[in-house]
């Protein structure tokens, strides 16, 4: 296998809503998020989950096929569609934590926020 198949990235993120119904809507709208990181080399998948457990969190895994292909995404294109983004789901939410590991033999920490 060549070093670039063992390799991935997984970026996770975690959004706080008002409620479990807005959480259920920002589900939806996030397909946009999607639909747009699709166009980019490196990208594999996208999962966005509710918590069972608190109130209108949620909860987007991103894998990426490495490092380099998820740092290749302009900034500003990522700027761009998070404003679109806001606009179509049009409620408030706070970004609670991001974080970017990457996988080789074992995760690797490459970035962290947390945010309050």
């Amino acid at each position: 296998m060549s070093r670039a198949a063992a390799d991935s990235v997984i970026e996770f993120m975690a959004f706080q809503c008002d409620s479990n119904e807005d959480a259920c809507e920002y589900l939806r709208c996030n397909d946009y998020w999607t639909r747009k990181l699709m166009q980019y080399p490196g990208f594999v998948s996208t999962w966005t989950m509710i918590s069972e457990d608190l109130n209108g969190r949620v909860y987007v895994i991103i894998k990426w096929r490495s490092l380099e292909d998820w740092a290749a995404v302009p900034k500003a294109d990522l700027m761009e569609y998070g404003k679109e983004f806001d606009r179509l789901y049009g409620k408030h939410y706070e970004t609670v934590s991001k974080m970017c590991l990457e996988s080789r033999k074992q995760l690797r920490c490459v970035c962290q926020t947390e945010l309050h």
